[in-house]
C-alpha cells in the first residue's frame, strides 16, 4: 500500500506502536487520492520482527437520514465488505423464499464491493455503479476507471484485490458527494505486531475507550507485556470525506470551473508540495455538523 502520510516513524518506536502517524496526520486528512477500500491482509509474514495489517471499507450516507453523531458514537463497522451480504439476502413470504436487494433496504451504501475469487477467477473490487455513471467513466485494460473526456485516471482498481487498496481521486469523489448530498464514511481496522517488547512503552496491557475527535472517532488497544504471547497495537477508527459546497465543477462530463478557482490538484494530476489549504486538507466533525445543517 502506498503511504499517504506526510510523516512516518521508525519501526518499533513508541510513536509507531501508538499510531501517532495515523492519529496526527493520516485520519481525517485530505490528499489528492483517497483510499476507500482494502481487504484485511492477515497472512502477511513478519519482516525484521515486525508486521502490520490494514482493512478499510467505505460507505455513502445522507447525513439528513442518519445522524453523524450516531455514526461516530462507536468504532464498530456499520457495513461489511462482503459482496454476498450486500447484494441480497433470503426472506420468506407466502410464496416461499425470495431474494431482497439489501442495498435498497439500507440507508448506508457501499462505495465498493469485494468479490472473492472463485476457481480460476481472481478476487476483484467493484465500484458503486452510480458513481461510474455520474462521470460516464470507462474501464482501462488494467481495470482502472478513466474519465473518457479528459483521459484522467479517476479510480485505481487493483489487479491484486486481496492485497492492494482501491483509491479514487479526491476531487472526483467530493464532486460526486456534492451532487448526491452525501458524506463518505471510512471504516479502518489497523494492527501492528512486534516480536520483542518495545522498551519505551513499559509493561503495558491497555484496552482503550472510545475517543471522539474533530475528524471522527477511534479506539486504540496496546499490548506490550512480557506475560503475553505476542505484542501488538490495534487502531479501529472512522473518519469522513466531505462533499464540495456545490457540484458540476469536476469531470469532463461536467462544467469546469476556471483553474484559478480551485486548488491545483483539482485541475491537475498531482497535489503540489506547497499546497496547504487548511479548509480542504482537514475533514473535521465541526464541518460535518455545518454540512448537516445546510442539508
Amino acid at each position: 500500500m502506498r503511504n499517504h502520510l506526510a510523516k512516518t516513524y521508525k519501526l518499533g518506536s513508541e510513536d509507531w506502536a501508538q499510531f501517532t502517524d495515523w492519529l496526527e496526520e493520516g485520519l481525517g486528512r485530505v490528499t489528492d487520492w483517497t483510499v476507500v477500500a482494502k481487504t484485511f491482509d492477515g497472512g502477511k509474514p513478519f519482516t525484521n520482527g515486525f508486521k502490520e495489517t490494514l482493512a478499510t471499507f467505505s460507505y455513502l450516507v445522507d447525513p439528513r437520514e442518519v445522524p453523524l453523531e450516531e455514526i461516530f458514537s462507536g468504532t464498530y463497522w456499520d457495513l461489511p465488505s462482503d459482496f454476498e451480504a450486500l447484494v441480497d439476502h433470503p426472506t420468506a413470504d407466502h410464496n416461499g423464499d425470495v431474494y431482497v436487494d439489501a442495498l435498497k433496504a439500507t440507508k448506508l451504501h457501499a462505495l465498493t464491493q469485494f468479490r472473492s475469487s472463485i476457481g480460476d477467477y481472481p478476487a476483484e473490487w467493484r465500484m458503486w455503479p452510480a458513481l461510474e455513471d455520474y462521470f460516464n467513466l470507462r474501464r482501462a485494460q488494467n481495470g482502472d476507471l478513466i474519465d473518457p473526456y479528459t483521459g484522467t485516471r479517476v479510480a485505481e482498481m487493483p489487479e491484486d484485490a486481496d492485497n492492494e487498496p482501491v483509491r479514487i481521486r479526491t476531487d472526483y469523489l467530493r464532486e460526486y458527494l456534492a451532487a448526491r448530498r452525501m458524506v463518505l464514511i471510512r471504516q479502518h481496522d489497523h494492527t501492528r505486531f512486534w516480536k520483542e517488547p518495545i522498551a519505551g512503552l513499559g509493561q503495558i496491557v491497555a484496552y482503550g475507550d472510545l475517543q471522539r475527535t474533530d475528524w471522527g472517532c477511534y479506539v486504540l488497544n496496546l499490548v506490550n507485556h512480557s506475560h503475553e504471547q505476542f505484542y501488538f497495537s490495534r487502531l479501529v477508527a472512522k473518519d469522513a470525506v466531505l462533499p464540495f459546497d456545490s457540484a458540476r465543477r469536476i469531470g469532463g462530463r461536467r462544467r469546469q470551473r476556471e483553474p484559478g478557482d480551485c486548488p491545483e490538484f483539482i485541475v491537475g494530476q498531482q497535489c503540489p508540495a506547497n499546497w496547504h489549504s487548511s479548509s480542504l486538507r482537514s475533514m473535521t466533525l465541526g464541518a460535518l455538523r455545518i454540512l448537516t445543517r445546510r442539508c
